[in-house]
């Protein structure tokens, strides 16, 4: 074997201890306060959160809580969940739309690699979409932990056009086998 070989293996297998050995020592401390055979204690209680919202959603499906009579106490810590609360079923279309969009736009931007190759804008799209799952507050805030992505988008967006008019590169759906 290699000296080389050998290292990797030795470094590979401190890693591993050191994992171990800090799961031994905080693991406790990262579930101490929760029932780690409910998953509802795990996280927080959101699924209750979810469940009254789903039951709320289905008493008042197409004004939500702009028109009701009983005011809704809690906030589902889920994008859609939480917009189709609060407008219902008519004032959430345009932005739940939008929403899926940024999905689609992520996506295809990864998967098509435009503009050299630079898709970091799009996974970080791709992981502010992902947590807004978990959180009814993203893909566009809070403020500053948001700025950087839509900087980046705007920077992505900008490039493509300049490549869009060189003919160098297209992000045009007409045009996109060209798209290397």
């Amino acid at each position: 074997m290699s000296a080389m070989l050998i290292l990797v293996v030795v470094f590979i297998y401190l890693g591993m201890e050191l994992l171990i050995v800090l799961l031994i020592c905080f693991g406790k401390s990262l579930t101490l306060n929760h029932d780690i055979t409910d998953f509802n204690s795990m996280s927080a209680g959101r699924l209750d959160g979810y469940e009254l919202a789903l039951d709320y959603i289905v008493q008042h499906p197409v004004s939500g809580g702009l028109v009701g009579d009983v005011e809704f106490n809690y906030i589902p810590h889920n994008y859609i969940l939480y917009n189709w609360l609060n407008y219902g079923i008519v004032g959430s279309i345009p932005l739940v739309g939008f929403y899926l969009y940024l999905f689609y736009f992520a996506f295809r931007g990864i998967y098509h690699k435009q503009i050299n190759g630079f898709t970091l804008p799009m996974w970080v799209l791709l992981f502010s979409l992902i947590v807004s799952l978990a959180e009814y507050t993203y893909p566009y805030g809070p403020g500053v932990s948001q700025l950087m992505l839509w900087f980046l988008i705007g920077q992505y967006v900008k490039e493509a056009h300049f490549y869009d008019q060189k003919g160098s590169k297209t992000v045009n759906s007409k045009n996109a086998s060209k798209i290397t």
